[in-house]
């Protein structure tokens, strides 16, 4: 599973790489997640596909 992220300044930039430095969920909290978020179709995931 992978992430891309986007940041609005120098502060978010680094709040993102020290969350990302913690490293991952352990794996029951992972599954935990898993259940509750939704899987969103690529037409709302990626940019290209939003109205202009």
């Amino acid at each position: 599973m992978s992430v891309l992220t986007g940041v609005d300044s120098s502060r978010q930039l680094k709040q993102n790489v020290e969350l990302f430095n913690k490293g991952s969920l352990p794996g029951d909290l992972l599954d935990k997640v898993r259940k509750i978020v939704p899987t969103f179709p690529e037409t709302v995931i990626r940019p290209v596909y939003w109205p202009k």
